[in-house]
């Protein structure tokens, strides 16, 4: 607004694939469940030199927070996944030391329900030190890593381990703990 003659004057426009997308998610954020359900003050998160840009989405009238990466975005975001704040905050931190050249914190592997201390020892050998790395794996991949390991080792059943290691690297402790109790030894 130009407050001298009191009318709008042209600023500037974007555009390119952050305003596509942003527009396409913005779009469908009526239908969200968080927005049917409570109000929120819309913002734009940028944090140019780690590659992320999001709709953070804020309480009007209440405390929750929750984040919307916008494409193209950072490696460690998924665009269009909705993250609760901690969730978010976990992976922004990550992309940031990553960026700095600080290594990822090691996971304890042997959460994972079916991976005790030596086969997380055996896994971390192996180049899988992060939930994030366990999470990225195929089924195959950790069998061949168990095969690898010798006979004790190739009899276990890696097929959940991606799963609970997913739930784990966002932080979602609820459903990766629904999800264990569900287990025997990692087997549904």
């Amino acid at each position: 607004m130009d407050e001298e003659l009191d009318e709008h004057k042209f600023h500037h426009v974007n555009s390119g694939g952050h305003v596509n997308s942003f527009v396409a998610i913005y779009n469908l954020l009526h239908k969200h469940e968080h927005v049917e359900e409570k109000h929120y003050k819309i913002n734009i998160l940028r944090i140019s030199p780690i590659y992320v840009m999001a709709i953070w989405l804020k309480g009007a009238d209440h405390d929750h927070e929750f984040f919307i990466p916008i494409a193209p975005v950072n490696r460690k975001f998924e665009a269009g996944k909705t993250y609760e704040y901690k969730a978010f905050m976990k992976l922004l931190q990550e992309a940031a030391q990553e960026v700095v050249g600080i290594p990822a914190v090691e996971a304890d592997l042997a959460r994972i329900e079916g991976i005790g201390p030596k086969l997380a020892d055996i896994f971390k050998a192996a180049g899988y030190t992060t939930f994030q790395s366990l999470a990225a794996a195929s089924v195959g991949d950790l069998k061949k890593v168990l095969k690898e390991a010798g006979a004790p080792y190739s009899m276990f059943d890696p097929t959940t381990w991606p799963e609970q290691a997913k739930l784990a690297d966002e932080g979602n402790w609820e459903a990766f703990d629904k999800l264990a109790d569900e287990l025997k030894s990692g087997r549904r």
